[in-house]
């Protein structure tokens, strides 16, 4: 390996599907595909998540099994003899003894912690939810411990302002870590899905030694949150195109040697599945009913239309739509978890030009009579949904039995990639604050 490379170890929390392994392997890929310049190996401890389901599909897609423990009852031991006995603290140990390859071996430290602490619907306990407990305790007994070289952490628009964070950035600025917070948007890089979430990166840049005593006592830390994508993340002649997305780290060639699809992800449209995949998958459609639409009067539906036959290509009213979440699917949680597909019966299709005259069509305070005779209402298919949430292109391929609905709580609760590789690249990019 040069000397200017880095070999990564990744200590991947909370790894749920994956998200986050898809972002790092497209930041390898990515500086593997520049000719000249920095290249980067990443190379797994481990990864670490209680939910069976989604360690299954990680398994389906990396062969690695998670850990499934609860990280509270793994003993500090065990983590530094087994996980990260190559990284005792460098200040008790390996200011001995350094060795010329220990100088390029890093650590860094993943987590997207339980987001319920910090939502409405999760009444927002904070750091008082018992869900907060293993990510407190990573910070404040196994982080001093250990102090990995980098640090990145996920999670829900809300986390900025919590108990929490100030418990991780009291941590950071204790050990000498320099970081950035961000919040931002999959649509701040072109791509059509609104998912706001906030970002940490985190270097360290300083050998402070641990104090000989845990203090609770936390100090408040002033929020410098970045709400803009930098410049260095985006290309250069395509302001609102990411520079790390797939086809830039794997080319199109790889993509279609791996099984999958090329999709334009940037397109809304695009992400629908065609008529041959409609008529293939069928059976794990679920459609909503006449019962269903009365639940919900006056509810602005996130609509997304389809022609049946994918002939006319309609002018779009909007170029992206709403979150997904983890209760996309189920019939009797239509508000606020996610968009739906029209597709458009064929009659319909014969006087409308655009998406803007079907909405006129549309009174969502009788949505029974005016939407529903324009044709069938159903849920995005699963690969719909791991098209728009940017998983890596073959994912379907890989899910193994998992139910429909399944896969649909496991990406409602899983990260956007393509957003990630942008965002952790800084932590490598000679352009970098944290450089």
């Amino acid at each position: 390996m040069a000397s200017h490379d880095e070999e990564v170890y990744i200590a991947e929390f909370y790894s749920g599907i994956g998200g986050t392994r898809m972002s790092l392997e497209m930041i390898q890929a990515f500086f593997e595909a520049q000719v000249n310049g920095k290249k980067i190996k990443f190379n797994w401890i481990e990864a670490f998540d209680i939910n069976e389901n989604a360690n299954t599909l990680y398994n389906n897609l990396f062969n690695h099994k998670p850990c499934a423990k609860d990280i509270v009852h793994i003993p500090i031991g065990d983590f530094q003899n087994h996980y990260f006995k190559l990284f005792k603290n460098s200040s008790l140990e390996q200011a001995k003894k350094k060795l010329k390859t220990e100088q390029t071996r890093k650590l860094m430290w993943t987590m997207s912690p339980p987001c319920q602490p910090f939502t409405l619907n999760g009444n927002r306990k904070d750091s008082e939810d018992d869900r907060s407990k293993s990510f407190l305790f990573l910070m404040a007994d196994l982080f001093p411990q250990v102090l990995p070289d980098y640090i990145f952490v996920e999670n829900v628009k809300n986390f900025e302002i919590s108990k929490t964070r100030q418990h991780l950035v009291n941590q950071l600025e204790n050990f000498g870590y320099k970081y950035e917070e961000y919040l931002i948007c999959p649509t701040q890089l072109g791509l059509p899905n609104q998912r706001v979430r906030y970002y940490l990166i985190g270097k360290r840049v300083a050998n402070i030694t641990p104090p000989l005593e845990k203090t609770e006592e936390l100090r408040e830390i002033p929020l410098h949150l970045i709400t803009d994508p930098p410049k260095t993340i985006l290309r250069d002649q395509e302001p609102l195109r990411p520079k790390i997305d797939f086809e830039s780290s794997y080319g199109k060639e790889k993509i279609l040697q791996l099984g999958a699809k090329l999709i334009d992800l940037y397109d809304l449209n695009s992400i629908l599945l065609t008529p041959g995949e409609e008529k293939k998958y069928q059976t794990d459609m679920i459609y909503l009913n006449e019962k269903n639409i009365t639940k919900i009067k006056g509810y602005r539906y996130d609509l997304i239309f389809k022609d049946p036959y994918g002939k006319k290509n309609l002018t779009p009213i909007k170029s992206e739509c709403s979150c997904i979440t983890k209760s996309y699917g189920q019939v009797q949680f239509l508000r606020g978890t996610g968009p739906i597909v029209l597709i458009l019966d064929e009659n319909q299709m014969l006087d409308i030009d655009s998406n803007e005259t079907i909405y006129k069509k549309i009174d969502f305070e009788n949505p029974v009579e005016t939407m529903m005779p324009l044709g069938k209402l159903r849920f995005l298919h699963p690969i719909e949904v791991s098209r728009l949430m940017t998983f890596v292109p073959w994912i379907m391929n890989n899910t193994g039995k998992l139910t429909v609905k399944q896969l649909y709580k496991l990406m409602g609760n899983s990260v956007n990639p393509i957003t990630l590789a942008n965002i952790i690249y800084l932590l490598f990019s000679s352009d970098s604050f944290l450089a």
